[in-house]
């Protein structure tokens, strides 16, 4: 809960001064459920945190394709996912922004199943912005109270049209991360919003970031929020 707290001084004079503060006491959060995509059948648990619903895992709906072959504007969902023991069901899907957004820069729901969206840069920012950002990773991160395990083991990107898988233990954290639905257009060029997330390293980054940076495309994974 939330507690307001003063500390009064007095001297031998009758003179006194009172300072006040508050605390915020966390506890796990019980706010825990499923969501089950109508599309494929895939459950996902998902945990209410400041009165809304987010996804607890990364979103695995759609194609796999090769990481040599690259992901475009096909009418089909396509995805890349790390192989390796045990990383299918934590890294879910990885996907290029635009494919993240259904190809509709302007529709916030993109990829997501129906009821759910891509979080906006106001949705991310809200759930660090009012802690110390140590704090933020520690209770959003892996096994945080918070149960909402915004950390990701692998990740990938996509170096001139050649896809690398980075690992957190190799020092690669500013490269995993995950997609928005809002961006800025300065100068005709597309400025995803995007959260990169490592409890491991204690390092957390938000915010805008251009697609066509020295011909750069990252792919992020997908939390996606209920709607409202």
């Amino acid at each position: 809960g939330y507690y307001s707290i003063a500390v009064e001084v007095k001297d031998l004079d009758g003179l006194s001064a009172i300072a006040r503060d508050s605390v915020t006491v966390f506890g796990k959060n019980k706010d825990i459920s499923t969501l089950t995509d109508s599309r494929d059948g895939n459950q996902y648990r998902i945990v209410k945190i400041g009165g809304q619903w987010w996804m607890a895992e990364n979103l695995r709906y759609g194609i796999v394709i090769p990481t040599d072959r690259e992901q475009t504007d096909n009418d089909t969902v396509e995805m890349y996912r790390l192989s390796g023991s045990g990383q299918q069901d934590t890294i879910g899907g990885i996907y290029l922004w635009l494919e993240a957004k259904n190809y509709n820069v302007n529709d916030p729901k993109g990829i997501c199943p129906a009821g759910w969206h891509l979080p906006t840069s106001q949705e991310w920012e809200r759930l660090f912005t009012s802690y110390p950002r140590l704090y933020s990773i520690q209770y959003y991160g892996i096994d945080g109270l918070s149960n909402l395990n915004l950390d990701l083991n692998a990740g990938g990107i996509r170096i001139n049209g050649v896809f690398e898988r980075r690992y957190l233990d190799i020092g690669y954290d500013w490269d995993l991360g995950f997609w928005s639905s809002s961006f800025k257009m300065p100068e005709r060029v597309y400025q995803p919003y995007f959260c990169s997330f490592n409890s491991k390293a204690n390092n957390l980054n938000y915010g805008f970031w251009a697609i066509a940076d020295a011909g750069l495309s990252r792919y992020y994974s997908i939390r996606c929020v209920k709607d409202n």
